[in-house]
């Protein structure tokens, strides 16, 4: 019986784990996603992870403790997610490491998160493919509806350009608007 409640702690604590080093890469790689975890989501994870951690370890007796209170070790001096945010960045990134190994120790994280990881890049690769398989099925009629488009395009382009009354430097500017814009949404979402 006290088995059973030490594996349904170790899967516990594998979850657990397995969310709070997402949350320590959250502030090593210093991502955006950082500034929306709140205190209390923060301080609940914390508390069940050393509370999961003190409890395997007092079922462990004294020989079996050591593994437990190591990761308890790696845990409590983030009392905050403010303490997060401090600290430099080189110790977030010995942190994120060491709390990689614990994890991968500990077995890995669960069969549900290593799928969520490639969810993101399988329905790209999917989309992809299905994409190809369109243009390749549809052939000449979508390249050439494309063709007449973007000839359509420039030929409307080279007539308000060459228009007199400064309508040519209205679609010029709007333009290059348009372009720095871009490169402005670009850069802001790579960071």
């Amino acid at each position: 019986m006290a088995g059973e409640g030490d594996a349904a702690g170790r899967t516990a604590l594998r979850l657990l784990w397995c969310r709070w080093t997402a949350v320590v890469e959250l502030f090593a790689r210093r991502q955006q996603a950082r500034r929306r975890l709140c205190g209390p989501e923060y301080q609940a994870l914390r508390e069940d992870l050393l509370r999961v951690c003190r409890s395997l370890a007092g079922a462990a007796g004294e020989a079996g403790r050591g593994p437990y209170e190591a990761l308890e070790d790696l845990v409590l001096p983030w009392l905050t997610p403010r303490t997060l945010e401090q600290a430099d960045r080189e110790v977030l990134v010995d942190l994120l490491g060491r709390c990689r190994q614990a994890g991968r120790d500990l077995g890995g994280p669960p069969w549900g998160d290593r799928a969520r990881a490639w969810a993101g890049p399988g329905l790209a690769l999917a989309a992809f493919a299905a994409g190809f398989a369109v243009l390749a099925w549809a052939g000449d009629r979508v390249w050439g509806l494309l063709r007449e488009q973007v000839d359509d395009g420039a030929r409307v382009l080279r007539w308000a350009v060459k228009q007199p009354g400064g309508i040519g430097y209205w679609v010029g500017g709007g333009f290059f608007v348009a372009l720095i814009a871009m490169w402005l949404i670009a850069r802001t979402t790579r960071a």
